[in-house]
Formats: C-alpha cells, structure tokens, sequence
C-alpha cells in the first residue's frame, strides 16, 4: 500500500429505507495514482422509521452533514491535504464549522502523531453556494444517547421524574453493545439501536507503516447520527450527558488547546446547535442536559440511586473493537486507566467503602502502581490524562471528602494525598461550594433547565 496520499474524496452517499441502511463512501488518492475506496455503513432499525413526507432537501442535508462527519475516521489515516467533496457544495462558514470540527475534533491525534494541523484542514467552499434549513416539526420528545456510564443514566433519571417522554438511543460499533443495553433494560424504557459499520479495509490501514492512528471525537459522530435518528423516527430532542468539565484541556500545543473531550465540550455544543439550525432544520435540537454541572456533581446524583451500582461503567475498555478488553471476565472495569482511577475516588466521596469496591472489585487507593495516574488527576504531575475525567480540582475535592470519612486511611494512595497534597490545599470547603454549583444553561432549551434545580 502506498503511504503518501494526495487527497481525500467525499464520494457519495446512500439511503435503503426498505432496509433501514446508509452507506457512505470516501475514496484516497496516492501519489502513484492509486486510490483505496472506503464505505461506511448505518443500519437503523426498521420500525417506525419512514422516508415518507420527510422534505427530501431536509433528507440530503442530514445526510450530507453526516458524511462529511463520519469521513474523519478515514481522513486522518493519511490526513491529506487536499480534500475534495462529490456530495455537496459547502459556503464558506460551512466550510469553517468543519475545518474547526476536524482541528479540535483531532487535537489529540494531531499531537500524539506531531502533525502541524494548522494549515492541514481546508474543507473547499464555493462563493455561490447556498444553504437553507427546512423547517420539519417534530414530537415533543427525546432521544437520550446512552453509553452506559453514570452521566446518561443521570440524564434519563431527571427526565423520567418529570414523566417526559423519551427513547434511549444507542450507537453500536461493528459489535452490540452489551453494556449500554443492560443499562437500558435497567431504565425500562424503549431504545433505538444503530449498527455502525466501518469499512474493513481500516483496520489493515492502520496497521500499514506511513499510516496515522489515533482518537477521533466520537461524541460529534454521535451527535450527527443522533441528529438523522430524531427526524426519521420524530423526536424533538436529542439529549445527552455532557458535563462542565469537558471544556477543560489536556495540553497547550502549536497554539491550539488540545483536549480530549473537545466534541464533548460546551464549544463543540454551541457550534452544532448553530449549524443544525442555520443550515439543517431549526426544529431538532441537540444539548447537554449535564452542562452546568462537574462531573463530581453528577456523580453525587448518581450515587443516589444504588439500582445501577452493578449495571453501569464509565471504563471505555469495554468498547474495545479491536483488540482484546483487559477487564477480567465477571467485571465492568479494568482499573487500570485514569477512568476507573477517577470514577473510584469520585463514589467514594459519596458512598460507603463495601459498595465502592464492590462495584470495582478492587480497592483502587492500594494499588500503587496507579500513584502516577492520580498525579496526573489531581494537576501534580505531567498533563491531565488524555480520558474523560473530572478536573484536577473536583478530583482534590473528592479526595478531601473521602478523608473525612476516614475509611481509606492507610491505602498507600489515599496516604500519599494526604502528605502531599490535602496539607498543603487551602480554602477546600470553598473549592467544594464551586465543584459543586450550577453553572451556564443558555444552550438549554428553557423548559429543562428546572430539573436541575
């Protein structure tokens, strides 16, 4: 296989409502005049999923949107500079939402390979194209994105206390998603699954030398699969579990704020809130319902509700597509990753001992071989973790709160906190009050902001 790509083609893209299946197509083009034909594919589940009297320029744009999203699995193989688009003819401010999905969306990616991405991503415009949105009113309800960790469940809590009608939605990856649908049956609510398929060719890409890997900013495809799903089968909304501190970086690097949940972040919501009204329909609305709370808040919510304490995890080793998971069978967390690192400190800042470790089945604090991870977190050491986490604060606050409990006193990390950084820490209970406040709901539509009150 060549290495060196000349452009990327947004080739075309299809739709088989008999069948409930999307296709999307890219083509690579190499310097030695061969390409490499790629297709990704969709399938939705057939009831209540219907083409008829959706407007067709409604249809095109959702679908349009989408293939340019689910494209960046496939750019970034080779991240050419030149990319060409078949499908559709973007202005110049569509042209730029892009561009800066595609920047921030890949930070990560672009620092972990040292690609220079300042002047890498050019989406082409044209000064004479036109984009308007069709207006297409949906039900007054929603599609709530589930991944099976702690923040959707808090989500589709809220909304059931107040008896509003909603869907779980679900995207699976080239496998089902057990977790997620456990999580799900536990919710007793009904679920729309979408099958994601990538194209094979992909993973023998990423194993050819020249070629690039690396994170992606799933929860933007999520958002635009989540979109497409609340037209085609009427939902209003499409509501996720986003919280406040995902719009925290990693890193400074070539000017930009590298952050790992960026597609996650206040930033990213705001952007496609304004691009699916000014350019796809103003009737479909997509936000966070956990934006003004921290992730400690929304794990003190959780932690009220002991129902899922043995159904949910927030370890991403369990949507492992291609290698082996390193969670030992019998259990929904590695223990090893910053995630599991976090989330352990986080509930036991609100829950008794034996319930923590036996959701973990470990007691995380004893491992010492986790003492660099919990620098990182608590802002000591390095950079913050390239994983969705809290902030270094929120995670000195849950440690402050788990050493008045006492419970962990003598665990090699707990010990190692204590020395080094609650000893030193000023004004706590102050830093508490503000981990644990309300924050910017603007992005809210109005009617939700008072189930987090």
């Amino acid at each position: 296989m060549p290495s060196k790509a000349d452009e990327f083609v947004f080739s075309s893209y299809s739709s088989d409502f008999n069948r409930g299946a999307f296709g999307f197509s890219y083509q690579i083009r190499f310097s030695d005049n061969k390409t490499l034909d790629l297709t990704e594919k969709l399938r939705l589940p057939l009831s209540g999923l219907s083409q008829q009297k959706i407007p067709l320029p409604l249809l095109n744009s959702l679908l349009q949107s989408l293939h340019l999203m689910l494209g960046i699995n496939y750019w970034k193989t080779y991240s050419p500079a030149k990319i060409v688009i078949k499908s559709v003819a973007l202005t110049q401010k569509q042209a730029q939402f892009w561009n800066t999905v595609y920047r921030k969306g890949l930070g990560e990616f672009f620092y972990r390979n040292n690609l220079d991405f300042r002047q890498l991503v050019q989406f082409p415009f044209s000064q004479s194209s036109a984009s308007q949105p069709i207006s297409f009113p949906r039900q007054d309800r929603a599609l709530v994105g589930i991944g099976g960790g702690k923040d959707s469940i808090v989500v589709a809590e809220l909304l059931k206390k107040e008896n509003y009608p909603l869907t779980a939605f679900i995207v699976e990856t080239q496998k089902k998603h057990q977790l997620s649908r456990d999580v799900v049956y536990a919710m007793q609510i009904g679920s729309i699954q979408v099958q994601r398929v990538l194209d094979p060719h992909l993973f023998e890409i990423n194993k050819q030398p020249g070629a690039y890997n690396g994170h992606i900013p799933i929860s933007a495809i999520i958002a635009h699969i989540g979109l497409l799903a609340a037209v085609l089968y009427d939902y209003r909304f499409v509501i996720v579990g986003n919280e406040k501190s995902s719009n925290l970086g990693n890193l400074p690097w070539k000017g930009e704020t590298i952050n790992h949940q960026w597609s996650k972040s206040m930033e990213f919501e705001r952007l496609f809130q304004a691009y699916t009204a000014q350019y796809i329909t103003p009737d479909v609305t997509y936000f966070s319902l956990l934006r003004p709370w921290y992730d400690l808040k929304i794990t003190q919510k959780f932690s009220q509700d002991e129902k899922y304490f043995s159904t949910f995890s927030s370890c991403n080793q369990n949507f492992k597509i291609t290698k082996p998971s390193p969670i030992k069978p019998g259990s929904l967390w590695c223990g090893k990753c910053a995630k599991c690192a976090f989330m352990f400190v986080a509930l036991a800042a609100f829950i008794p001992k034996k319930q923590v470790e036996d959701i973990f089945q470990a007691n995380l604090l004893t491992d010492k071989k986790l003492r660099p991870i919990y620098q990182e977190l608590l802002g000591v050491r390095g950079n913050k973790p390239f994983d969705c986490i809290g902030t270094p604060e929120e995670t000195i606050v849950a440690f402050s709160e788990i050493a008045k409990k006492g419970e962990y006193a003598g665990s090699a990390i707990m010990d190692m906190v204590v020395r080094e950084i609650l000893s030193k820490a000023e004004d706590i209970e102050k830093r508490k009050m503000g981990i644990m406040g309300r924050y910017e709901d603007e992005l809210i539509p109005e009617k939700f902001r008072a189930l987090l009150i």
